[in-house]
């Protein structure tokens, strides 16, 4: 539990950072898709990017994720220079590409949807509905850093 705590008092990111760092990603695995022939399973990097979506902690952004990553699998899949295997193969390959795709999306979504549903649980006392002191002591120290921050008692 305190360790939970200690996660959700971590620094925040820059919000730009995970968007910057999908980019690069979506970017550089597509470029190696196209350079690679038909037949290499350029499609299954994009399961990385959706695990992104993990750091971002919105369920939406997974599928959003999962979507782009599926167009660009697609794009692949017709703008790769010739196969090296049969079409029916090469088909096949990116057809479970897409399918590790969007298992990684649905079980990352479930599981920040779960986590969404049990935070306030993790908070609040059940019979009370008080905050629990992890909760008490997590937040005093945010308020004490805000404080410090900006010079004020």
């Amino acid at each position: 539990m305190h360790a939970v705590n200690e996660l959700n008092t971590r620094r925040q990111k820059p919000p730009w950072l995970l968007p910057l760092l999908a980019t690069f990603c979506f970017g550089a695995i597509f470029l190696f898709d196209l350079s690679t022939p038909l037949g290499v399973a350029g499609g299954v990097p994009y399961i990385l990017i959706v695990l992104f979506g993990l750091l971002a902690r919105q369920p939406v952004t997974v599928l959003v994720l999962a979507v782009i990553s599926t167009l660009l699998t697609l794009a692949g899949l017709v703008l790769s220079p010739a196969a090296i295997l049969p079409i029916p193969v090469v088909a096949l390959n990116r057809g479970l590409a897409i399918f590790a795709i969007w298992a990684t999306a649905i079980v990352s979504y479930l599981h920040l949807r779960s986590l969404a549903e049990l935070k306030p649980l993790a908070d609040r006392d059940e019979l009370t509905g008080l905050y629990n002191r992890h909760y008490l002591q997590a937040e005093s120290k945010k308020q004490i850093s805000i404080a410090r921050r900006y010079h004020q008692p």
